[in-house]
């Protein structure tokens, strides 16, 4: 074989060589950054959800224990919850306020937590946070889902109480 022939298929081995090697660093940096982006989730939100949970879907909640999410204000545990829409869609910010005046005052933040009801969509957590007025507030967005409907529910509750607070249970529809 001549030697241009062998060093083009060095060349070309090599080239192949170094895209690979990019290509498997570009994983691993994904990866890596994936595992940092996930710690650092674990340990600023709490986490709900139960160990060793292989279940497709969550069981519903009893409906008397439950606020129903909309524009009409709910009210539960001397907790009134209220959205900006009625009909919450993926991907489309809608305002949740929660007023709350029997919590500590020194209790800023609230976290909403999430979970599909028909379809394992994982935990979608949103921190509420405590405004002027005394009102906790955040941009709910949810994901992108398959299903035309999907009903969420789950729970709002004090990020870091010192005590412990009943958490107020929470449901609503979203739809595409």
């Amino acid at each position: 074989m001549p030697l241009s022939q062998k060093s083009k298929k060095r060349s070309t081995l090599a080239q192949m060589f170094v895209a690979f090697t990019i290509g498997f660093g570009s994983f691993q940096l994904i990866d890596h950054f994936w595992a940092d982006f996930s710690t650092l989730a674990e340990s600023t939100t709490p986490d709900t959800t139960e160990p060793n949970s292989t279940t497709a879907t969550t069981s519903p909640l009893q409906t008397d224990d439950v606020c129903q999410l909309s524009t009409k204000a709910c009210t539960q545990q001397g907790a009134s919850i209220q959205l900006s829409d009625d009909i919450v869609h993926p991907l489309k910010a809608t305002e949740i306020t929660v007023f709350w005046p029997e919590l500590p005052q020194e209790i800023t933040t609230l976290v909403l937590s999430l979970e599909g009801l028909e379809m394992m969509m994982g935990v979608y957590r949103l921190k509420l946070t405590k405004n002027t007025s005394g009102e906790f507030r955040g941009e709910l967005m949810l994901p992108f889902c398959t299903s035309k409907e999907m009903t969420w529910q789950g729970t709002i509750e004090p990020f870091l109480s010192p005590e412990q607070i009943k958490p107020i249970n929470v449901s609503l529809r979203m739809t595409k």
